[in-house]
């Protein structure tokens, strides 16, 4: 596993299928990061503004594939994926799956 990917543990949540609510643990304690979006692109501030309460979710892909529909909680705060089909996968030069990203949105 990727050493930067050993800063913080998520836990996935799915969606409890009797009130709808993510109260389901899917993973608990998977290592990963969270890092700030890149707003600097931005000319708009409001556009800014959005990204700043968004993050990009890093995890080890090898080791878990990550819900369709899920919210993830990092360190007591609860981030839900903006597209699961934003989802980018990298792999090593041997073709071994590393690492996963997707951008997440703060919970409201």
């Amino acid at each position: 596993m990727h050493p930067l990917l050993r800063r913080s543990l998520a836990t996935v949540y799915t969606e409890d299928a009797t009130t709808g609510a993510f109260t389901t643990v899917a993973r608990a304690s998977l290592p990963c990061m969270l890092q700030h979006a890149n707003y600097r692109d931005s000319a708009a501030s409001s556009d800014r503004t959005q990204l700043a309460g968004e993050r990009i979710f890093v995890w080890p892909a090898a080791e878990y594939t990550l819900p369709a529909y899920c919210q993830i909680e990092v360190d007591g705060n609860k981030w839900n994926p903006v597209d699961i089909s934003a989802f980018e996968r990298f792999d090593g030069p041997s073709g071994a799956r590393h690492h996963g990203r997707v951008p997440v949105r703060k919970a409201s």
